[in-house]
């Protein structure tokens, strides 16, 4: 773990795990903007072609059955083709899409509709327009040779990306892909998605109108013995959509320890937290999960300062970063 300092004091603040990657996941925000993307696609464009072997990596050619759970490649095929996007949704980090198909001017639901969850390290990608770009991950749409990565904004770019999973060509030309390099992500699918797991699982969202109030979040943490950061890790806990960087971007700005004892939170801590939850998120979204507009006092811009440093300190407008590792829990 490291631990932050403020100007006058140390102020801890529990970053992770000795085991977990230095490398931020998809969370709230950048799913957010992956919706963002295939809203743009909603009932227009019809699905013409639907390619599911995988380019640009060492599975180049195969169907991912791993990424794409429980369907076989031409029953997915099937059920993509002559059909639109009629809605996207998200829940915390899912997003799902409702798959219709049209006859005689008329929308009809299909019987399966796609649930995505991003994993580590996935994405949407549509060719023509950049790829998304996570804090220490880009990510690798294209190559012109086998050692030149390009960004699919690029004209001359290389399509498809590396490591797509699925993609999509529309009849009016458009071409939208999944994409993971660590075979994490997940396509599900399901005929009430809202209703079924993993969606029915997760707890609320903050940005929904639906989130907790701030009373009910003060009940919700009392009956809790873990600590604050793992509780806004646990998806189906309190809060969803929230990961490493925002549980401590949301500690750091609320002024808790991230290991305090959820039953141990004051009355102000805890209405502290449920703000925060949703600011942090609500000005990320907002940014549109490009990280070189979050506020300059965030923590988000200190956090990886460990990764390409060997002292045990470092020195900020803030005060001082202190970095600690410790395996095991938080």
């Amino acid at each position: 773990f490291f631990f932050f300092g403020q100007r006058q004091s140390i102020w801890s603040v529990l970053l992770r795990t000795l085991a977990e990657s230095w490398e931020t996941m998809p969370e709230l925000p950048e799913v957010e903007r992956a919706r963002k993307l295939l809203l743009d696609f909603v009932d227009v464009p019809i699905v013409d072609c639907v390619v599911l072997e995988e380019g640009g990596g060492p599975r180049t050619g195969q169907f991912d059955d791993i990424v794409i759970e429980n369907m076989k490649k031409e029953d997915v095929c099937k059920l993509f083709k002559g059909s639109c996007l009629h809605n996207v949704y998200r829940l915390g980090k899912t997003i799902w899409a409702e798959l219709v198909y049209v006859r005689d001017n008329k929308f009809f639901y299909r019987s399966l509709h796609p649930v995505l969850h991003f994993g580590m390290t996935g994405s949407i990608c549509v060719k023509g327009r950049s790829a998304p770009e996570y804090k220490g991950f880009k990510v690798k749409p294209g190559m012109k040779k086998s050692h030149e990565v390009v960004d699919a904004g690029d004209s001359s770019a290389a399509w498809p990306p590396c490591y797509t999973k699925l993609r999509l060509v529309l009849k009016n030309g458009s071409e939208i892909a999944l994409v993971d390099p660590r075979r994490l992500a997940r396509v599900r699918f399901r005929k009430e998605p809202a209703l079924s797991p993993p969606v029915s699982l997760l707890a609320p969202d903050p940005l929904q109108s639906s989130f907790l109030s701030a009373k009910e979040f003060r009940w919700r943490l009392r009956e809790l013995r873990a600590p604050i950061k793992a509780i806004l890790l646990n998806q189906e806990k309190v809060v969803s959509g929230v990961g490493n960087w925002i549980a401590d971007e949301v500690c750091y700005q609320a002024r808790v320890h991230p290991g305090t004892l959820c039953f141990a939170l004051t009355d102000e801590e805890c209405d502290a937290l449920h703000f925060q939850l949703r600011d942090v998120c609500r000005i990320a979204v907002t940014a549109n999960s490009d990280h070189h507009k979050f506020p300059s006092n965030w923590l988000f811009h200190h956090r990886w300062a460990k990764k390409t440093r060997t002292t045990a300190t470092a020195q900020t407008e803030e005060g001082k970063i202190i970095f600690q590792t410790r395996g095991g829990e938080l």
